[in-house]
């Protein structure tokens, strides 16, 4: 092999990677967006279903568990708070 066609390889390859990367880029901005808004969707269902009876549910705040970040929540019927909602984690 000679240095021509080293550099010739090298180019194709920065090339064909500089392409891919930017494919990457692109879906990922096309679908960031849709994911973090079905994200928080699922969010919302799945804390409806920990207290059904709840008119609305609320973040309070965050904390940490195991070196993890969480939230905790306050579930409401007429005004009046019939629940809280921790989110945490097992360290298994």
């Amino acid at each position: 092999m000679t240095g021509r066609d080293i550099i010739k390889i090298t180019l194709n390859l920065v090339v064909i990677y500089l392409v891919g990367g930017l494919i990457l880029a692109v879906v990922y901005a096309k679908t960031s967006p849709v994911m973090f808004q079905k994200a928080a969707l699922e969010k919302e269902a799945a804390l409806k279903k920990l207290i059904p009876d709840a008119e609305a549910i609320r973040k309070l705040g965050d904390w940490s568990i195991h070196e993890k970040p969480s939230e905790y929540f306050v579930a409401t019927k007429n005004n009046v708070v019939i629940g809280y909602i921790i989110q945490s984690f097992g360290k298994g």
